[in-house]
């Protein structure tokens, strides 16, 4: 488990082949990708963004979408490293 994890973890994982499951307040979803924009306007920083399957509400399937990490509050992330032995 990794309290308050980065945009960088997510990226890590992700390009690992390692999805993660994140938890924001009240809720948790699976992260399987990431984006980032190339460039910034003026004033603004540019768009990280997860891609976050959320299977809330319940009975109505997964929602899929793009969520911009700078604007979501992430509690705890869990990863799955496997070590050979």
């Amino acid at each position: 488990m990794v309290a308050t994890p980065t945009f960088s973890l997510h990226v890590n994982e992700i390009r690992a082949n390692r999805p993660l499951i994140s938890f924001i307040p009240g809720h948790s979803r699976a992260v399987a990708g990431y984006t980032r924009s190339l460039f910034a306007l003026a004033g603004s920083p540019g768009f990280s963004g997860l891609l976050v399957y959320d299977p809330w509400p319940p009975n109505a399937g997964v929602i899929t979408r793009w969520e911009n990490f700078n604007t979501q509050t992430y509690r705890y992330a869990f990863t799955a490293h496997v070590n050979t032995v």
